[in-house]
């Protein structure tokens, strides 16, 4: 499944956080051991839509409604175009702004 085709690009900055691969464990006498907690790196992104009109909104909220957090879809990054393929970690957040406009956030996490 792919991520719906908006009118309007993400809005800037768009963030990219890469999730601490660390497992750390502190012994009794204070030493700490590290190892690595995954194979690879996993990377979330913080999106932000500030101008969406109804039929963006509307889009977006049938979208999520269909994968929930729970389904993985793809998701082209609008500056590097590369698909990743990653599902909802948090839920949308939709708020109507002074000019009839919805902004929207929420975060992709990579799968």
């Amino acid at each position: 499944m792919a991520y719906p085709t908006l009118s309007t690009p993400p809005n800037y900055p768009l963030k990219e956080v890469i999730a601490d691969g660390a497992l750390k464990t502190t012994s009794e006498a204070g030493y700490v051991s590290t190892r690595k907690k995954y194979t690879r790196q996993i990377v979330s992104f913080e999106v932000i839509y500030l101008m969406l009109d109804d039929t963006d909104k509307n889009a977006l909220r049938a979208f999520y409604d269909t994968v929930e957090n729970v389904e993985s879809f793809s998701w082209l990054h609008p500056y590097t175009s590369v698909t990743y393929t990653v599902r909802f970690d948090s839920v949308p957040l939709f708020e109507l702004t002074d000019d009839q406009k919805w902004s929207c956030s929420f975060t992709l996490r990579q799968v």
